[in-house]
């Protein structure tokens, strides 16, 4: 592989075993009964906003609107609080595999980027808890409006391949991808070769329909 190439990796299930972004808003919500008793009103709402790929990213801002109005703390100190609930009492961890795997490519003189719908600022935490260093980082983008955390790009789906475009990396060649999730079949066609991560054997088939070439999986612990 040339100097120039990049290897791809997706986050939440790829390389870590639980949703970040999903953990995280939950933990904020369920600190507080009031929080957790507006989720439960809106929760019709919120479902039928999910369920549509246009209006996905609406669904998400009611819910971070509601987790981190008018937090007591710093987003800063919230993060660093969190990290430690979600490696410790969520159980969330890292898979070992991945994380070497990743680190060599690293070692070959390989650009890492990892691609996640985890908002930025949290995945650039837990990334650095982890010990991955060096790489780049491309998350979902949020802002901070009205006392309220709101996400403004989404990085999921096709919408990974638009931020990667807005930030030169079609430029470079995608020479391995990595990830779990069907969501990625986009990432996943920009790379030469595909490696699925901990897919199920009855959802293999499912996924090598939408790719083409070099497919392989891997289970990583």
């Amino acid at each position: 592989m040339a100097d120039n190439e990049l290897i791809i990796f997706d986050f939440d299930g790829t390389l870590v075993s639980k949703d970040t972004g999903y953990e995280f808003y939950k933990w904020l919500i369920k600190k507080s009964v009031i929080r957790t008793s507006l989720i439960i009103l809106i929760l019709p709402i919120f479902l039928l906003f999910m369920l549509n790929p246009h209006t996905r990213l609406i669904g998400i801002n009611i819910v971070s609107f509601i987790a981190t109005f008018l937090q007591q703390q710093s987003l800063f100190r919230l993060r660093s609080d969190f990290i430690d609930h979600y490696f410790s009492s969520v159980g969330a961890r890292a898979y070992d595999d991945g994380v070497k795997e990743l680190q060599r490519h690293q070692m070959n003189d390989k650009t890492v980027v990892i691609i996640s719908g985890c908002p930025k600022w949290l995945l650039y935490g837990v990334t650095k808890h982890l010990g991955i260093k060096k790489v780049i980082l491309l998350g979902s983008s949020c802002k901070v409006c009205g006392f309220s955390l709101f996400m403004n790009q989404h990085c999921y789906h096709a919408n990974k391949i638009e931020m990667a475009k807005a930030i030169g990396l079609l430029k470079r060649k995608w020479a391995i991808g990595y990830s779990d999730s069907t969501a990625d079949i986009p990432i996943l066609n920009n790379c030469v070769r595909k490696v699925l991560i901990n897919v199920p054997k009855d959802k293999i088939d499912q996924f090598k329909s939408h790719l083409s070439g070099d497919v392989q999986h891997r289970r990583w612990t």
